[in-house]
């Protein structure tokens, strides 16, 4: 499971190699030195969305969080470089994210069992959600089907992640990150 430290070492690791990563034509590139058994051993630009927006939730005063802010300092000012190539690559994370969210609530529509994994694919979620200004309406309307239904199935809960971020993400604006993630009839269906 990702934590925010490994978040951290997350962010650590993709600078210095971002702007190759940028200036390439993969959607993922591998990172050494990310920490291990999170899913995250691969730099894109959404994960390191997620994991920006996770950090900088939390309370100024936080060690995390004043380790992260220089470090997306040194980030936005290679994007900021490289805007186009941001973007274009941005696009195409958007439509790989979305297919692999589309399969992932397919699995737990069959499977309530893929509830277990809910705070970790939600990150895809997440990355649909930053990236949906530069996709075309009808992409945009699609994911909001998926969501409606999504939440018509689940009951309103908790905040997925941990708690000291849940004030960076308001449930007004990111209702799929409020969702009860136990077992429950409903999910069975």
């Amino acid at each position: 499971m990702f934590t925010l430290e490994s978040d951290l070492k997350y962010v650590e690791s993709a600078i210095p190699v971002l702007e190759d990563f940028i200036l390439s034509n993969d959607l993922y590139w591998p990172l050494s030195g990310a920490p291990s058994g999170t899913g995250s051993d691969q730099l894109s630009l959404g994960m390191l969305e997620v994991m920006e927006m996770r950090l900088l939730a939390l309370p100024d005063t936080h060690p995390l969080r004043k380790k992260a802010v220089p470090l997306y300092g040194q980030i936005d000012a290679i994007l900021n470089r490289w805007q186009s190539n941001y973007r274009q690559k941005a696009i195409r994370e958007w439509h790989a994210r979305m297919r692999q969210w589309q399969s992932y609530l397919g699995e737990l529509r069959h499977n309530s069992q893929r509830l277990n994994t809910y705070a970790y694919e939600v990150r895809l979620r997440l990355i649909l959600h930053e990236f949906s200004e530069w996709v075309e309406v009808a992409d945009r309307e699609v994911l909001a089907d998926l969501d409606q239904s999504l939440l018509a199935s689940l009951d309103e809960g908790h905040f997925v992640w941990e708690p000291e971020i849940a004030g960076g993400f308001p449930a007004s604006r990111y209702p799929f990150l409020y969702v009860r993630i136990e077992k429950s009839e409903e999910t069975t269906r």
